[in-house]
Protein backbone atom coordinates (compact mmCIF):
# COMPACT_ATOMS: atom_id res chain seq x y z
CA UNK A 1 0.00 0.00 0.00
CA UNK A 2 1.28 3.41 -1.02
CA UNK A 3 -0.54 6.78 -0.44
CA UNK A 4 0.31 9.55 -3.13
CA UNK A 5 -1.24 12.93 -3.10
CA UNK A 6 -0.07 14.42 -6.21
CA UNK A 7 -1.30 13.55 -9.81
CA UNK A 8 2.14 13.97 -11.01
CA UNK A 9 3.46 11.45 -8.36
CA UNK A 10 0.35 9.11 -9.73
CA UNK A 11 1.55 9.39 -13.23
CA UNK A 12 4.74 8.93 -12.46
CA UNK A 13 4.17 5.45 -10.41
CA UNK A 14 1.99 4.47 -13.32
CA UNK A 15 4.68 4.92 -16.23
CA UNK A 16 7.64 3.16 -14.04
CA UNK A 17 5.57 0.07 -12.65
CA UNK A 18 3.94 0.02 -16.87
CA UNK A 19 0.88 -0.70 -14.73
CA UNK A 20 -1.76 -2.34 -17.63
CA UNK A 21 -4.83 -2.33 -16.30
CA UNK A 22 -6.32 0.06 -13.14
CA UNK A 23 -8.98 -0.16 -11.24
CA UNK A 24 -10.64 3.39 -9.35
CA UNK A 25 -12.51 2.50 -6.39
CA UNK A 26 -14.20 4.67 -3.71
CA UNK A 27 -17.07 5.94 -2.75
CA UNK A 28 -20.30 7.36 -4.70
CA UNK A 29 -18.97 10.99 -5.34
CA UNK A 30 -15.38 10.33 -4.99
CA UNK A 31 -14.39 11.19 -7.55
CA UNK A 32 -13.60 7.91 -9.49
CA UNK A 33 -14.88 8.97 -13.19
CA UNK A 34 -13.02 12.33 -13.17
CA UNK A 35 -9.83 10.60 -12.41
CA UNK A 36 -10.28 7.82 -15.21
CA UNK A 37 -10.60 10.97 -17.62
CA UNK A 38 -7.54 12.35 -16.16
CA UNK A 39 -5.54 9.11 -16.19
CA UNK A 40 -7.01 7.76 -19.61
CA UNK A 41 -5.99 11.63 -21.27
CA UNK A 42 -2.50 11.45 -19.70
CA UNK A 43 -1.92 7.80 -20.56
CA UNK A 44 -3.93 7.05 -23.11
CA UNK A 45 -6.01 4.23 -21.59
CA UNK A 46 -9.30 2.58 -22.43
CA UNK A 47 -11.96 3.57 -19.79
CA UNK A 48 -14.60 0.75 -19.07
CA UNK A 49 -17.51 2.11 -16.50
CA UNK A 50 -19.28 0.03 -14.44
CA UNK A 51 -22.28 2.06 -14.02
CA UNK A 52 -21.81 2.92 -17.97
CA UNK A 53 -22.05 -1.31 -18.47
CA UNK A 54 -24.90 -2.10 -15.87
CA UNK A 55 -27.32 0.63 -17.61
CA UNK A 56 -26.83 -1.09 -20.79
CA UNK A 57 -26.42 -4.83 -19.60
CA UNK A 58 -28.79 -4.86 -16.67
CA UNK A 59 -27.36 -7.89 -14.85
CA UNK A 60 -24.86 -8.35 -12.77
CA UNK A 61 -23.37 -11.92 -14.03
CA UNK A 62 -23.20 -9.95 -17.64
CA UNK A 63 -21.02 -6.95 -16.26
CA UNK A 64 -18.47 -9.21 -14.47
CA UNK A 65 -18.06 -11.48 -17.40
CA UNK A 66 -17.79 -8.12 -19.72
CA UNK A 67 -15.20 -6.38 -17.02
CA UNK A 68 -13.20 -10.40 -16.66
CA UNK A 69 -13.23 -10.46 -20.46
CA UNK A 70 -11.52 -6.76 -20.50
CA UNK A 71 -9.32 -7.56 -17.85
CA UNK A 72 -8.08 -10.59 -19.79
CA UNK A 73 -8.05 -9.69 -23.51
CA UNK A 74 -6.73 -5.87 -23.52
CA UNK A 75 -3.91 -3.88 -22.19
CA UNK A 76 -4.20 -0.11 -20.85
CA UNK A 77 -7.52 -0.49 -19.62
CA UNK A 78 -9.09 1.38 -16.69
CA UNK A 79 -11.87 -0.02 -14.77
CA UNK A 80 -13.94 3.24 -13.30
CA UNK A 81 -15.89 1.58 -10.24
CA UNK A 82 -15.96 -0.38 -6.90
CA UNK A 83 -18.49 -2.84 -7.30
CA UNK A 84 -17.67 -4.92 -3.85
CA UNK A 85 -20.23 -7.63 -5.20
CA UNK A 86 -18.19 -8.14 -8.49
CA UNK A 87 -14.67 -8.51 -6.70
CA UNK A 88 -13.71 -11.96 -8.45
CA UNK A 89 -10.73 -13.57 -8.70
CA UNK A 90 -9.94 -13.12 -12.15
CA UNK A 91 -10.80 -8.92 -11.29
CA UNK A 92 -8.54 -9.51 -8.37
CA UNK A 93 -5.43 -11.43 -10.61
CA UNK A 94 -5.65 -8.96 -13.53
CA UNK A 95 -5.73 -5.83 -12.46
CA UNK A 96 -2.52 -4.39 -11.99
CA UNK A 97 -3.51 -1.61 -9.79
CA UNK A 98 -6.31 -0.53 -7.91
CA UNK A 99 -6.39 3.43 -6.61
CA UNK A 100 -8.38 3.92 -3.69
CA UNK A 101 -10.19 7.28 -3.95
CA UNK A 102 -10.28 8.55 0.31
CA UNK A 103 -12.93 11.59 0.78
CA UNK A 104 -14.55 12.83 3.11
CA UNK A 105 -18.28 11.23 3.14
CA UNK A 106 -19.69 15.07 3.17
CA UNK A 107 -17.77 15.78 0.27
CA UNK A 108 -18.93 12.69 -1.61
CA UNK A 109 -22.75 13.51 -0.38
CA UNK A 110 -22.83 17.04 -1.90
CA UNK A 111 -20.92 16.32 -4.66
CA UNK A 112 -23.87 13.43 -5.74
CA UNK A 113 -26.49 16.06 -5.03
CA UNK A 114 -25.50 18.10 -7.26
CA UNK A 115 -25.20 15.54 -9.93
CA UNK A 116 -28.66 14.35 -9.57
CA UNK A 117 -30.16 18.24 -9.22
CA UNK A 118 -28.16 18.97 -12.48
CA UNK A 119 -28.70 15.38 -13.97
CA UNK A 120 -25.50 15.17 -15.27
CA UNK A 121 -23.03 12.24 -15.80
CA UNK A 122 -26.10 10.09 -13.95
CA UNK A 123 -26.24 6.47 -14.41
CA UNK A 124 -29.07 4.17 -13.30
CA UNK A 125 -27.12 3.04 -10.17
CA UNK A 126 -26.09 6.70 -9.52
CA UNK A 127 -29.65 8.14 -8.21
CA UNK A 128 -29.94 9.50 -5.07
CA UNK A 129 -31.92 7.18 -2.72
CA UNK A 130 -31.14 5.94 0.64
CA UNK A 131 -29.10 3.00 -0.67
CA UNK A 132 -26.63 5.65 -2.05
CA UNK A 133 -26.42 7.97 0.72
CA UNK A 134 -25.83 4.63 3.20
CA UNK A 135 -22.71 3.36 0.90
CA UNK A 136 -21.52 6.86 1.17
CA UNK A 137 -21.46 7.27 4.88
CA UNK A 138 -20.73 3.60 5.15
CA UNK A 139 -17.79 3.26 2.32
CA UNK A 140 -14.72 3.80 4.72
CA UNK A 141 -16.22 2.06 7.24
CA UNK A 142 -17.34 -1.41 5.90
CA UNK A 143 -16.55 -1.23 1.99
CA UNK A 144 -13.12 0.15 2.32
CA UNK A 145 -12.32 -2.76 4.64
CA UNK A 146 -13.81 -4.92 2.56
CA UNK A 147 -11.89 -4.27 -0.40
CA UNK A 148 -8.62 -3.97 1.51
CA UNK A 149 -9.07 -7.53 2.59
CA UNK A 150 -9.20 -9.22 -0.70
CA UNK A 151 -7.11 -6.71 -2.73
CA UNK A 152 -3.11 -7.41 -2.60
CA UNK A 153 -1.65 -4.74 -0.69
CA UNK A 154 1.03 -4.57 -3.46
CA UNK A 155 -1.79 -3.73 -5.65
CA UNK A 156 -2.81 -1.04 -3.87
CA UNK A 157 -2.26 3.16 -4.00
CA UNK A 158 -4.37 5.30 -1.68
CA UNK A 159 -4.82 9.10 -3.66
CA UNK A 160 -5.97 11.18 -1.20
Amino acid sequence: MKDINDFDDLISSIRLKKYNSINIVGSPGSGKSTLSKKLSEELGFKIINFDELFDKLSDSGKVLNQIEKTLCSEKDVIIDGTYTSLLSEKRLTNTDLFIFLSKNPIICFLRVVKRSLTNSNLFRNEKLSYKIIKVIFSFNLYYKKKLLSKIPSEKIIFLK
